[in-house]
């Protein structure tokens, strides 16, 4: 939540400033937003639940999270990888949230095939439905923690 207010806050502020920061699709990339926003949220309720009944599990999360950011395209567009690495980069749903929210925010943008938000999706619902489940199956002893 804090990110998608300092998002917006520059948004506004550059727009004040006379920049132009709206993207050119804005449902889009709200949409892309919402869907890595849920992606995250799925990561989260799963790794609460891993986390406190293995504790090694979000230490190896932590260690996980430089490697999993470098190769989501947030640091520099999964065009500039090379051809033959970007099928294995495709299997991290982080690059389809971000490449869409990229085409979204830019019509020029020209971006790799196999960007498929239905991929994102898949991994959304799927880890929230396994966080949820872990979270009912192991409650009494997430309450013992």
């Amino acid at each position: 939540m804090l990110k998608s207010l300092i998002f917006i806050l520059f948004i506004t502020i550059g727009s004040l400033l006379k920049f132009e920061l709206m993207p050119d699709y804005p449902f889009g990339a709200m949409m892309d937003w919402l869907s890595l926003w849920a992606l995250g949220w799925g990561m989260g309720l799963t790794l609460s639940v891993l986390g406190d009944l293995v504790p090694e599990i979000g230490k190896v999360a932590r260690i996980l999270n430089l490697p999993l950011l470098l190769l989501s395209g947030v640091i520099f567009p999964v065009l500039y990888v090379p051809h033959q690495y970007r099928e294995y980069l495709l299997l991290n749903p982080i690059v389809h949230g971000l490449e869409s929210m990229r085409l979204n925010f830019f019509a020029g943008y020209h971006t790799i095939d196999g960007i498929d938000m239905t991929y994102l999706w898949f991994w959304a619902l799927a880890l929230i439905s396994l966080g949820l489940v872990l979270h009912m199956r192991f409650r009494d002893q997430l309450k013992a923690h």
